[in-house]
């Protein structure tokens, strides 16, 4: 059966990239849960392109794949004043609200 498969280590990666391009010096990241094969992937290339720009890695925030978690975990960032860029997938669209409540 055809499939169609994303590459979420390299899409990541630019989006990274893409974020430290418009200045931010770090990216935080939302991941899903560690056991799930496509969150490992994005984690790899986040964490490499952190790497290879010579940027802080800061912990990863793992979530659950809900928008509940996906607040929860936006809202944990958004109280960190240092905190400027967050990737996260489509389950953490609740992220931005949560910094936009704390005036962010």
């Amino acid at each position: 059966m055809p499939t169609v498969r994303i590459d979420n280590q390299t899409g990541a990666s630019l989006a990274t990239q893409h974020l430290l391009d418009l200045g931010h010096t770090t990216v935080h990241h939302v991941a899903g849960t560690p056991d799930w094969p496509e969150a490992q992937e994005r984690v790899v290339g986040w964490s490499s392109a952190l790497r290879a720009a010579g940027a802080p890695v800061p912990a990863r925030r793992p979530g659950q794949w809900s928008a509940e978690s996906g607040y929860e975990r936006g809202l944990a960032l958004a109280r960190d004043p240092s905190v400027t860029a967050v990737f996260c997938g489509w389950w953490c669209g609740p992220a931005p609200p949560a910094f936009a409540g704390m005036g962010r």
